[in-house]
């Protein structure tokens, strides 16, 4: 089984590897040029995200052109699978790796996922954030809910930054991470309440 996971993680990383190779030194759209054109000139407008000007201007000038960008965003996309996999997915690290290797091999994911796309960056950061309220309720230890709660508060609110409209999915997900802390709740209070009423009832 230890074999097989190490295959299937090298076949992650050759995978993410032919995807750089592929997009090198990044695919851009007129999209991307209009965004490089304001993160290096400083002449911001309403139709782009002003952070992702400020990132790629900075990343901008350690290294010219896209392919810093697309290095951030390939990594971004791997930890984005690797979440979905850690809630979506039982069983072994096998499983997950694998559940990782075949979505990166999805056509209408991998056909886009090299373009420098505020779309991109909103999509990745929303499955990380959704991951997060996935997990949370069903992790037994509150040090760990809150730093999930953490990950995924940083992770919705980068989302906002690339896209405004990312709101929609951000209410929808935190709408079920209520929902799952509720049911934990009442899982544990329940219990607790019979409890309570037996220890009453003896006493009288």
């Amino acid at each position: 089984m230890h074999r097989l996971n190490r295959v299937v993680e090298i076949g992650v990383v050759a995978s993410i590897g032919l995807l750089f190779v592929t997009f090198y030194p990044g695919a851009m759209s007129i999209d991307s040029y209009s965004q490089l054109s304001q993160a290096r000139g400083g002449n911001l407008g309403d139709w782009h995200p002003p952070f992702m000007a400020w990132m790629w201007g900075g990343l901008d000038s350690i290294l010219r052109g896209p392919i810093l960008m697309l290095i951030a965003q390939l990594g971004l996309f791997l930890l984005a699978l690797r979440s979905v996999a850690g809630v979506a997915v039982g069983g072994s690290d096998t499983c997950r790796s694998l559940f990782v290797l075949l979505s990166v091999w999805v056509t209408p994911v991998s056909g886009i996922v090299g373009i420098v796309w505020k779309d991109v960056w909103m999509s990745c950061l929303l499955l990380v954030g959704a991951a997060c309220c996935l997990l949370i309720g069903g992790v037994e230890h509150r040090p760990r809910n809150l730093r999930i709660f953490f990950v995924g508060t940083l992770a919705f609110f980068g989302a906002l930054l690339f896209r405004q409209n990312a709101v929609f999915a951000i209410v929808r997900c935190s709408r079920t991470a209520c929902g799952h802390c509720l049911g934990r709740i009442v899982r544990c209070a329940v219990p607790w309440g019979l409890s309570r009423s037996e220890h009453f009832a003896q006493s009288d």
